[in-house]
């Protein structure tokens, strides 16, 4: 059978939470997928896991690089060799609702949506968790004001990506995509269910909030080629919502 959704899996050291993330695509009711991982170098024992998953179905494909390229790259690399008319995107260290694929595809197919997301369950190493109620719909200049899109929670039609990249940064190349994106015209909906459980680890590349902000200021600057004022103004939006989505103990 023909996958209808490829799953792109990038993968750095995290064994401890892969077993969770792949397992959860084992138990989608909607199977007719083929999920890439793509492991960026791990020195645990991450390969083990995979491997043990591509042993058990064969709908697993394991991408090994022997040097470490970041998120960007293996994104980009599973993007180059899947063919699917759709793509998820699923960070190893989240995971799916077993309902997941079955609700969010049906929900895309029925509405003929291209850029599809949903709600999802933040939850910290200590258990505590909640889930998200995000705007229903995006384009770019609203996503610019409020970046609360999940990338683990997104699914699009392949036909609108053609040739955008996920650029190589050190934080944030996922926030870039989803502006290259909506800066073509696309919207971006939700399906009003929360079916991604979204974990804060200590040692996440997004852990850092001042960092981060930032880090955030110079990609609208550079990238976006936003003007000071504006930026600011998008930045104090930014830290508000970013107060609603995470209101609890991190870590």
């Amino acid at each position: 059978m023909a996958a209808k959704v490829d799953i792109i899996i990038p993968n750095f050291n995290n064994a401890k939470y892969l077993n969770d993330c792949l397992l959860s695509i084992l138990n989608q009711k909607f199977q007719e997928w083929i999920a890439y991982i793509v492991d960026d170098g791990s020195k645990d024992n991450s390969l083990e896991i995979i491997k043990y998953f591509v042993q058990q179905d064969k709908r697993f494909k394991l991408i090994s690089l022997t040097k470490n390229k970041g998120p960007a790259f293996c994104r980009n690399l599973a993007l180059r060799v899947s063919n699917s008319h759709y793509v998820a995107f699923l960070d190893s260290d989240d995971y799916w609702d077993s309902g997941k694929l079955s609700l969010h595809l049906d929900h895309i197919f029925k509405n003929n949506i291209d850029f599809g997301y949903t709600d999802y369950f933040v939850f910290n190493n200590k258990k505590n968790f909640h889930f998200t109620n995000v705007k229903s719909s995006y384009d770019y200049e609203g996503f610019l004001k409020d970046t609360s899109i999940g990338t683990s929670t997104i699914i699009l039609k392949r036909s609108i990506i053609k040739n955008i990249k996920f650029k190589k940064l050190k934080i944030m190349e996922d926030y870039l995509f989803k502006c290259d994106l909506l800066k073509k015209g696309f919207i971006a909906y939700k399906f009003n269910q929360p079916l991604t459980w979204y974990r804060l680890t200590p040692d996440s590349r997004n852990s850092n909030a001042i960092k981060n902000i930032l880090f955030l200021w110079k990609l609208n600057r550079n990238y976006q080629k936003i003007n000071f004022f504006k930026n600011i103004f998008l930045l104090l939006n930014i830290c508000l919502n970013s107060i609603k989505k995470y209101h609890l103990k991190k870590y």
